[in-house]
């Protein structure tokens, strides 16, 4: 059973890191992912 669970944290993971590179290559196609750097940077 505590593999089973370790296996399930594992694809979490996996899915969680998979959708925040999708995420962040898509911000840098349609030039959002650069306005929120300049304004995180700016403040």
């Amino acid at each position: 059973m505590k593999n089973r669970q370790n296996m399930m944290t594992a694809l979490l993971t996996t899915a969680a890191t998979g959708a925040a590179i999708y995420g962040i290559t898509r911000g840098v196609q349609n030039g959002t992912f650069q306005l929120f750097l300049g304004k995180f940077l700016i403040q």
